[in-house]
């Protein structure tokens, strides 16, 4: 075929034809779920999936995703421990700053962190010595750890709030209690 014979056959195909629009495909839309018990539990099941890493020389499971009610227990058991060493006069202020990995290590890995307060120092101190906790934490997934930081954050930021409108309270108390005590208090004679 020479090329005048092919542009030929191409005008008689083409001739009287219209020009298409490529054609789009939409994704169906999905049906949403029923909002029920056994949805829902499917749902939070998919939460606690963990993955295996390698620290170290030695291997951990670690949480895919943070639950919030995890998050929410690490927090609590944070500001727990925290209050009970400080009423109990145990030391904690040389391992504060790093308390709440030992935490989160605890809450999101499968290694098993005691429940006391002294096994948890015992076992961050053991961590830290190995150089174990920052190659964990560097383990955990970076959006789920920004998550529980955020919520600790607004934890804190509540119970200062809290704690300074409690103060304002006691300061007007006192104020009261002034005004009441001038009356009552018996004048000194003169």
């Amino acid at each position: 075929m020479t090329k005048e014979t092919i542009k030929k056959e191409i005008t008689k195909t083409t001739k009287g034809a219209k020009a298409t629009k490529p054609v789009v495909t939409k994704p169906k839309a999905t049906k949403p779920k029923a909002l029920n018990l056994t949805n829902i539990k499917k749902d939070v099941k998919e939460l606690d999936e963990m993955i295996d890493v390698t620290v170290g020389e030695y291997s951990l499971k670690v949480n895919k995703h943070f639950k919030a009610s995890a998050i929410s227990e690490a927090v609590f058991e944070f500001l727990s421990d925290r209050d009970e060493a400080f009423k109990t006069g145990k030391s904690i202020d040389e391992v504060l700053a790093t308390y709440m990995l030992v935490i989160i290590i605890k809450k999101f890995t499968s290694l098993n962190v005691p429940d006391s307060i002294d096994g948890k120092i015992d076992t961050l101190k053991v961590l830290l010595d190995l150089e174990l906790v920052g190659e964990i934490m560097d383990n955990l997934p970076q959006g789920e750890l920004e998550k529980f930081y955020g919520t600790l954050d607004k934890t804190l930021d509540e119970m200062k709030r809290n704690l300074d409108a409690l103060d304002n309270e006691l300061d007007e108390m006192d104020i009261k209690n002034e005004e009441v005590r001038k009356l009552v208090t018996p004048k000194k004679a003169e």
